[in-house]
C-alpha cells in the first residue's frame, strides 16, 4: 500500500494520474474488505476450489499463448503484438476462465487467481502493468458478484464482468495511460483498448452460456453465494387444503390444527343400564 504522503504529492504534481490511482486503490480496498467480511478466502481450503482455480489459470495461460503465437502461423512476425499479427480475436479471451472463477468465489479468490496467473505470465516476460490491471478487474468482478449474484441470474455474470472492466480501466487504466504517454484523449484511449476489446467482448458473451444451475452445482463451495430460497413443503400445502375443505363443509365445527389435518369425529357412546346382579 503506497504511503499517504506519496499519494498526496502525486495528486499535487499530476492530478489525473493521482486521482485515477487513488480511485483504483479505493475500489480495490472496498472490494477486498467486502470479500473478507464474508470469509470468501476460506473457500481455498477446499481441494475442489483450488483445483478450479488452477484449471482456470492453466486455460487462461493457454489462451494467452495461443493469442501470442497465432501471428507467426498466419504469416506475421513473432515480435509483433497479437493485434497486428492476427491474434486480435484471442487477445483478452484469456479473461473468460479467470472471470468465471472470480464470479463464483469472490474478490479474494479473484486476487489469488490473478497472482497465480501473473506467475505463469512471468515466463513470457510480460510487463507488470497488465497483471496489475487484470488483478484489479478480477477483484472487482468478485465484489460485484456478491449482488447481483450469477448463482441466481444468468445475466449477472456478463454484467458484472463488463462493469468490472469499465471500472478498472477508467481508474487504473487511465492512470497507466497518463503515466506512459501523458495523454488521456479519445485517440489514446482507443489505441489502449483496441487490442483487448474483441477478446473481452467474447469473454463476456461466453459468460452468458453459464447459467445459475451450473454455478450452484459446480461452484457449490462458494462463500459469496446467496442462501438457497426456502422451498414450500408439499405436505404443508396438502394439509392446508384439507383444513380449508373441512372448514367449508363443517363451518360449525372447530378449526383443526395443521398437525391434525384429518379431523376425526368420535361418535358419542351410549351406556346401557347396569346389569342386575342376583343374589
Amino acid at each position: 500500500m503506497p504511503d499517504l504522503q506519496v499519494l498526496l504529492d502525486l495528486v499535487n504534481q499530476d492530478p489525473i494520474l493521482g486521482y485515477s490511482l487513488v480511485a483504483a486503490l479505493f475500489l480495490a480496498l472496498v472490494s477486498l474488505v467486502s470479500g473478507l467480511l464474508r470469509l470468501d478466502f476460506l473457500a481455498l481450503l477446499r481441494p475442489l476450489v483450488l483445483l478450479h482455480v488452477i484449471l482456470a489459470v492453466i486455460l487462461g495461460f493457454l489462451l494467452l499463448q495461443l493469442s501470442q503465437g497465432i501471428g507467426p502461423l498466419l504469416g506475421g512476425s513473432a515480435t509483433e503484438p497479437p493485434s497486428s499479427a492476427g491474434g486480435w480475436l484471442l487477445e483478452g479471451l484469456d479473461r473468460f476462465p479467470l472471470y468465471l472463477v472470480a464470479l463464483a468465489y469472490g474478490p479474494s479468490i479473484g486476487l489469488f487467481t490473478a497472482g497465480l496467473f501473473a506467475a505463469f505470465e512471468s515466463a513470457a516476460a510480460a510487463s507488470g502493468y497488465r497483471e496489475a490491471l487484470l488483478a484489479l478487474e478480477l477483484v472487482l468482478v468478485g465484489w460485484l458478484a456478491i449482488y447481483p449474484s450469477p448463482h441466481n441470474h444468468r445475466w449477472a455474470g456478463p454484467l458484472n464482468a463488463l462493469l468490472a472492466y469499465l471500472l478498472a480501466w477508467s481508474t487504473a487504466g487511465v492512470a497507466l495511460l497518463q503515466y506512459q504517454q501523458g495523454d488521456v484523449g479519445i485517440p489514446a484511449l482507443l489505441r489502449q483498448h483496441r487490442p483487448l476489446l474483441p477478446g473481452v467482448a467474447a469473454s463476456i458473451l461466453l459468460l452468458l452460456l453459464i447459467g445459475p444451475q451450473l454455478y450452484r452445482n459446480v461452484f457449490r463451495n462458494s462463500r459469496i453465494a446467496p442462501p438457497p430460497k426456502p422451498v414450500d413443503a408439499p405436505e404443508a400445502v396438502v394439509l392446508l387444503t384439507i383444513e380449508h375443505e373441512h372448514q367449508r363443509q363443517h363451518p360449525e365445527m372447530p378449526e383443526p390444527g395443521i398437525p391434525e389435518a384429518v379431523y376425526r369425529r368420535r361418535r358419542p357412546r351410549k351406556l346401557g343400564p347396569p346389569p342386575d346382579f342376583e343374589e
